[in-house]
């Protein structure tokens, strides 16, 4: 499967198929784990207001740290 940006150019893909994970989703997941440490999580729909990305990403980042902090690999 190929992804295709709105200039016509194919989005480039990582090894195993899979496309690179924006940065805001990134941002996201870092926001994330810090609010997690300092003991005060934000909510998935906070995270998508603040990062720019949907409220089913951001749900994602919410379940992988949780996974990553239970030592789950996320699938």
């Amino acid at each position: 499967m190929v992804i295709i940006r709105g200039s016509g150019q194919p989005v480039p893909e990582r090894a195993g198929g899979v496309p690179p994970v924006p940065a805001s989703q990134d941002a996201a997941s870092a926001a994330y784990r810090v609010s997690v440490a300092s003991g005060s999580p934000l909510s998935a729909r906070q995270l998508a207001a603040r990062h720019g990305i949907s409220r089913r990403q951001a749900g994602q980042v919410v379940a992988q740290v949780a996974a990553s902090a239970n030592g789950q690999h996320p699938g």
